[in-house]
């Protein structure tokens, strides 16, 4: 749509924006399990997802917002379509989120855990990875 209002500029968009979310939302998950006491990795996981929900209606009145002041129905002089504009306002929310997260890293590291956190939170990734290999062994038939 910053290039167009086409059939294939909406194919490309859908397609890049899966390929992105492809990569993003394993990454997310794995990132959130980092900082989870063990345990607790499903509150964990449902209290960062809970700002997805307002970021939806943020996202509904920014969108509404920016389509009627840069997108219009109808040109007038005051009003032009400028779809390069939402976009560039788009980019540059999503690139202020990943500067934050970049710029604030050291906040978020893990590497202070304490002994014994670091020893259990092994052991789980231990046993969840030898319960993925047996559940993938093929069971035997059992004749009786």
């Amino acid at each position: 749509m910053f290039f167009g209002m086409g059939i294939a500029n909406f194919v490309i968009f859908i397609i890049i924006i899966s390929l992105a979310e492809a990569i993003y939302a394993p990454i997310l998950n794995v990132f959130c399990f980092q900082f989870t006491k063990v345990g607790r990795e499903g509150t964990f996981l449902t209290l960062t997802a809970t700002p997805v929900y307002f970021t939806l209606a943020a996202t509904g009145i920014a969108g509404g917002f920016l389509l009627e002041n840069y997108y219009p129905v109808e040109e007038t002089e005051d009003k032009k379509k400028q779809p390069w504009v939402i976009w560039f306002i788009v980019f540059c929310c999503s690139l202020s989120s990943t500067l934050i997260l970049f710029l604030f890293r050291p906040y978020f590291d893990c590497a202070y855990e304490d002994e014994d956190e670091k020893a259990a939170r092994k052991a789980l990734r231990k046993s969840r990875k030898s319960k993925s290999q047996n559940s993938r062994t093929p069971r035997s038939k059992n004749p009786s």
